[in-house]
């Protein structure tokens, strides 16, 4: 890239889609909401399923646990993740809070921030949290912003932050900032 041009992998954001799965998972392990042993319904097509509201998704084994989840990239597990989360006023105290919670997660894996790779023009790409989504929508809860279980909706990555959440799976949770 020369005179100023745009670096697509360090300005464009996009929703990440199913490699935030991974990012999930950690997520909910980490904040006990699921185990490697929790399972989750999935209604194959019509995938998660919560009153009027479907995430779809593919057929394959169900219930489904954790780790079969993501070699599936089961949508249905992930919804039901983030809902469970987001919804869990015992824990949390209210959706915002739960919200503030998990954004904090996404940002320490590298999300939402620019990571300081040593080329110019890094974007941050977004990662909400309760205020964005209280200036978006007023009153909302866990099945209004259940696509961002996905990496869908407001979610914008990177392409460089998605690889380095792939890096650091690798690196066996070692973060290492992306540089040439």
């Amino acid at each position: 890239i020369r005179d100023g041009g745009f670096n697509r992998a360090l300005m464009s954001g996009t929703p990440p889609g199913s490699t935030f799965k991974t990012a999930q998972g950690l997520v909910f392990l980490q904040e006990g909401i699921v185990d490697l042993n929790t399972t989750f319904p999935c209604y194959g097509k019509s995938g998660f399923v919560v009153g009027g509201l479907s995430v779809g998704c593919h057929v394959h084994g169900s219930p489904i646990p954790f780790i079969p989840s993501i070699s599936t990239s089961c949508n249905s597990y992930y919804c039901w993740g983030l809902y469970r989360m987001i919804d869990n006023k015992k824990k949390y105290g209210s959706p915002g809070n739960a919200l503030n919670v998990w954004k904090d997660h996404m940002v320490s894996m590298g999300f939402g921030y620019a990571l300081g790779v040593d080329l110019p023009g890094e974007k941050r790409g977004l990662i909400p949290n309760a205020k964005f989504y209280d200036d978006a929508f007023g009153r909302w809860s866990a099945l209004r912003i259940i696509s961002t279980a996905i990496g869908q909706g407001e979610i914008l990555l990177t392409p460089v932050q998605i690889a380095n959440l792939a890096a650091t799976i690798a690196n066996r949770g070692h973060f290492i900032t992306p540089h040439i």
